[in-house]
């Protein structure tokens, strides 16, 4: 006998069915992007460290103003 309604079980199941879709995407995504970044080599790390100095430069030249004040 089922512990829950039947409606219930079937929108679990289609849930749980959209999240393995979900998942089988995403890993499927980021095997892509791992082989991409193989490829790319050394353009990724000067792309990287370009991120880097960009938040750098936010962290030490930014200002910190409260929401109330903006």
């Amino acid at each position: 006998m089922p512990r829950t309604h039947r409606e219930v079980s079937e929108q679990l199941d289609s849930f749980a069915r959209f999240s393995n879709d979900q998942f089988l995407d995403t890993v499927s995504l980021l095997a892509a992007l791992s082989t991409k970044l193989k490829a790319a080599d050394g353009s990724y790390a000067k792309a990287d460290q370009a991120a880097e100095a960009a938040l750098k430069s936010v962290l030490v030249s930014g200002r910190y103003v409260p929401s109330e004040d903006r």
